[in-house]
């Protein structure tokens, strides 16, 4: 299920890996508390096995997310202007 708004895409993955797709600055981030693990790769501030990233952004125009057990991702919007 995918959640969107004008700024943001929310989306819940479990065991899996996601690539995040925006411009460099775009905000992104995800809470994984309690129930996983993710590990980044094109993150400003780049996470390794971490519960929660709430506020970072993409440094190029794609990021890695691997998740291991369930995450909420916030992304930058999918919706086309």
């Amino acid at each position: 299920m995918l959640l969107h708004t004008e700024l943001q895409t929310l989306r819940y993955a479990r065991d899996e890996e996601v690539v995040i797709t925006g411009k460099p600055g775009d905000v992104c981030g995800f809470n994984a508390k309690h129930t996983g693990r993710i590990t980044s790769h094109g993150l400003k501030y780049e996470c390794h096995n971490l519960e929660t990233s709430i506020s970072n952004e993409l440094t190029g125009t794609h990021a890695t997310l691997t998740i291991a057990g369930g995450a909420l991702l916030i992304m930058p919007s999918l919706l086309v202007p």
